[in-house]
Formats: C-alpha cells, structure tokens, sequence
C-alpha cells in the first residue's frame, strides 16, 4: 500500500511539474524536502509512539536507536556502500537524455527508449541472477562465513563495475574528441548494461547482510533508515551533486553551460562516485573477519577448557 501511494503520488508530482514547463528538478528537491521533514520528525518522536503503543518497548527516542545502528560497523558499512550504488543507479538516468543528445545527436525519444531499454535490460538481469548465484553457489547468508564469501563476490562485481566506469568515462571523452574508435554508440551502451547489471545484482544481499546480524524486531526499523538514506543520498543527491560539479568545472574551464563536455564531466562524476562502494565493501569484508576471529578465538578457548574439565 505504502509503495503504491507513493508511486502514484510521485507520478502525479512529476506530470503536474512537466505539464507546467518547470525542471524536472523540482521533483527530486521537492523529494528530498519531504524525506528531510519526515526524518526530522521521526528523531524527535518516541520509539513508544512509532512502535504501535506497544508497551514493551525501552523508553527513549529515535535518535537513541540511530545511535545504536551507527555503532554496528556491518550495518554501516554496506549501508554506505547501498548509497554509492543507489546514487549512480538515479545520476546516470537523471543525465543519460541530454548527454546522448548533446554527444551522439540522438532525438529526445531515442535517447528516452535507449535509457529505458539499458538500464531496464542490465537491472533486470542483475537482480534475476545476482542473489539467484549467491543463494546456490555460496549458500546464502546463514553464517559469518557464507557472509565473508558473498561480500568477496560483491566486491569483484565492485571492481568489475569500476573497469566497466573507466571504459565508460573513456568512450565519452573519446567520442568528444573525435576519435574514431569511439564513433558507435553500442558498445557504450554494452557497457552501461553490464555496469547497471553488476549493480543491481549486489543490492537485494547487501541489504539482507546489513541487518543479519541485529536482532529480529530491529531489522525493519533498520531497513527504514537504510531506505532513508540511501533516498536523501541517491535520489536527491544523485542529480543535486553533479549539477554542482558541472557548474564548477564548466566556469573554472570556461566550457559552453549544459554543452557536451560539461555534461560529459558530470557523468563521469557520477560514475566516479560509485567507486566508493569498493573501500566500503573493504570494511564491511573486514568487519566480518573480525567477527570469524572472535568467534573461532572463543570456540578454542571453550575446547581448552572442555579439555581442562575432562582432565
């Protein structure tokens, strides 16, 4: 019901925003205001409250709870690591239209199927096979181990995705400089299809991962303000984030304002972003192993004192 209403609205939002000729902007601020209030009053409402009236919870605050998840390094780690893919899963759409329209001379409706049909394809391959492979080949997510190994794999599909960047960022440039080599523009939406594929497949086990390790009635608060925050950093951020650095780097170079290389520069800013994602796995990967030593240190010492008891 919740996701319905909000698609609806959303929907409704962006049609009366474009049939009044405003930016499509306006939708991701007025989006990111809305989520920035909401957060706000969440923080300062009591758990007791949010909770249903159920009177077995601690007394205390939101902002107690927030706390508590920020100390779980798992938790924040691949929450940071959400967000970086989640950012380039709305900058790269927010600007796919006009940089194909500025680069290669597409029509607005070529360049609105060729995104549709992109990220639709490479999204809806990721998140087909990606959990489908970790669910068989590694066995899930039901122990420390099985976690160590899943995350191993999302961060080669992590460092898959930055070659796939590099290529991309490359090819872009390529093309601005005339070189022929980079006159098509299908293998550039090769590479965005597996770039979007490899992305969506590690967000459903992240997510799972995040908040294995937490107690059963914590999870859906902390999968709430996982969702929070990857909205206010993606989706807000996402086409807010790369405006800025379009304007910043088109004055200091003195570039044509929303011409093919300014644009090009803010999609490779988004695409740089998304890199992030590989030293936050690189901590979530060592989080766990610190987990396995702890555990594998207290299972000895009970064995030593088995042992011990038996003598």
């Amino acid at each position: 019901m919740a996701a319905g209403i909000g698609s609806g609205l959303g929907s409704v939002v962006s049609s009366l925003v474009l049939q009044s000729g405003l930016s499509y902007t306006i939708v991701f601020i007025l989006q990111g205001c809305a989520l920035g209030m909401l957060g706000l009053g969440m923080s300062l409402t009591s758990s007791a409250v949010l909770s249903g009236m159920r009177t077995s919870c601690a007394p205390g605050t939101i902002g107690l709870s927030l706390v508590d998840l920020s100390r779980n390094k798992m938790y924040r780690w691949t929450t940071l690591a959400l967000s970086t893919f989640y950012f380039g899963m709305a900058g790269i759409p927010y600007l796919w239209i006009r940089v194909f329209r500025h680069t290669w001379n597409l029509s607005e409706a070529d360049a609105t199927y060729s995104s549709l049909i992109v990220g639709g394809i490479g999204s809806g391959f990721g998140v087909t096979l990606g959990p489908r492979y970790l669910d068989r080949v590694i066995g899930g997510f039901n122990s420390a181990m099985n976690i160590k190994r899943c995350l191993e794999v999302i961060r080669i599909w992590s460092f898959v995705v930055l070659i796939l960047s590099v290529i991309c960022i490359t090819y872009l440039f390529g093309h601005l400089l005339g070189l022929g080599l980079f006159r098509s523009v299908v293998p550039l939406w090769a590479c965005f299809v597996l770039l979007f594929g490899f992305i969506s497949a590690g967000l459903a086990p992240l997510t799972v991962i995040s908040v294995h390790d937490m107690p059963e009635d914590s999870r859906s608060f902390a999968v709430g303000v996982q969702m929070t925050v990857r909205q206010l950093f993606a989706f807000t951020c996402g086409p807010l984030l790369p405006g800025i650095v379009m304007d910043m780097l088109g004055n200091a170079f003195h570039w044509t304002p929303g011409g093919a290389m300014q644009l090009c520069a803010g999609f490779a800013f988004v695409l740089l972003v998304v890199m992030l994602a590989i030293p936050f796995l690189g901590r979530a990967l060592a989080t766990v192993e610190q987990q396995i030593a702890v555990s594998s240190s207290s299972q000895e010492r009970q064995q030593q004192q088995q042992q011990q008891n038996v003598r």
